[in-house]
């Protein structure tokens, strides 16, 4: 295979975690996990072009970069969902109401997103639009790793615990089975 070498080395935020890309592909948010905020560096230069501040919401880690331009991300250290609006200026916040709220997923076009909670053991449903919880899914364990397939149906959510995959129905909110692997599922893709 090929290996792709860096092309540049750039100061982010402290301790530096999850990445996403911009629908346009011209600009990259990265989390500060140590931090209450959110870098976001321009592609092609590589260079910072804005420092969001956060806070109160705290340990940010998951982070997903919406098609309308809107960025969430979860928030570990205040155990909330924080949305940034497109333009970087409005932070809001979903509570979770859950112990350590990590990584999350998106149902575009539902506009739904699932946080994986390793500390309580769920995932918690949280509609973007009107920024309220909807549910909390018992999957047991310690959920991290978190994807949705791309029709939305099915939530395959990776148990460091069990070091298996639970799989989660969408429209019943129910674990229907899980996939044992070896070692544990931190991230879980859909291709």
């Amino acid at each position: 295979g090929r290996r792709a070498k860096a092309s540049a080395r750039v100061a982010a935020g402290d301790m530096p975690h999850e990445i996403a890309i911009s629908p346009d592909g011209k600009q990259a948010a990265v989390v500060a996990y140590g931090s209450t905020t959110i870098d976001i560096f321009d592609v092609a230069t590589g260079k910072l072009a804005k420092r969001v501040d956060i806070a109160p919401n705290s340990r940010p880690h998951g982070i997903a970069w919406l098609d309308d331009g809107r960025i969430v991300a979860t928030t570990e250290g205040s155990e909330t969902l924080t949305l940034l609006s497109a333009d970087l200026a409005k932070v809001e916040q979903v509570s979770t109401a859950q112990k350590s709220s990590h990584m999350v997923a998106i149902s575009q076009k539902g506009g739904l997103a699932y946080v994986a909670n390793i500390g309580s053991g769920t995932v918690t449903v949280i509609d973007i639009e009107t920024k309220k919880k909807l549910a909390d899914i018992a999957v047991g364990g310690k959920p991290e790793g978190i994807a949705l397939s791309p029709d939305g149906r099915w939530l395959w959510v990776g148990d460091l615990a069990e070091q298996a995959v639970h799989i989660v129905h969408t429209q019943t909110r129910t674990v229907i089975g899980k996939v044992g692997l070896h070692p544990g599922a931190i991230l879980v893709p859909f291709r």
